[in-house]
């Protein structure tokens, strides 16, 4: 008699692994920066100096590049409504690829196209199983709620607003509690 070993799937485990490095690398590697850039152009010198690809103005442009680069990449990594929060990171890395990077090498353009793809591919896919919109046991929402208190410490040593992470903090709190309701 033959033996045939267990299939394991791996397709969610990967997914999480796509949503942790893809969307975390987007936060800290674009977001965080822009984010500064943001609260000190805005609030403390006045001063705002950023690109305008799209013709909406340097303001406008900032405040959605911050929006996909900063503030979707925090729900993509929790796996909350990641097919709608993946749709602003994949359409500002298109801006990236076909707008301002337009005649640069390919070696300039190589990272904004893997975002992009990336992104899309969340889009096409969901989380997975191991995300937020998956949850239904109160254990594992405590247990996502409590992982929110690293992602809020990681913030607010690189020097986001005290005020933003306690938003912050009230979000995934409000996520709790709709969890442990259900």
């Amino acid at each position: 008699m033959l033996i045939k070993p267990k299939k394991i799937k791996m397709n969610n485990i990967s997914l999480l692994l796509l949503r942790l490095v893809f969307a975390g690398s987007m936060l800290y590697g674009h977001g965080l920066s822009k984010w500064k850039k943001l609260f000190e152009g805005v609030f403390f010198d006045g001063s705002l100096n950023f690109a305008n690809p799209i013709g909406i103005g340097e303001l406008p442009t900032l405040i959605l590049a911050v929006f996909s680069e900063f503030l979707a990449p925090i729900f993509i990594i929790f796996g909350f409504k990641t097919r709608f929060f993946s749709f602003f990171p994949a359409a500002t890395m298109f801006v990236a690829v076909f707008i301002v990077h337009l005649g640069d090498p390919f070696g300039k353009i190589e990272k904004a196209l893997l975002f992009l793809c990336v992104f899309v591919i969340l889009m096409m896919t969901g989380p997975g199983k191991y995300s937020i919109d998956k949850t239904n046991s109160i254990t594992t929402a405590t247990i996502l709620f409590a992982s929110s208190f690293i992602l809020y410490y990681f913030l607010y040593y690189q020097g986001v607003s005290p005020i933003f992470c306690a938003l912050f903090l009230f979000i995934t709190a409000g996520w709790y509690i709709s969890f442990a309701r259900r």
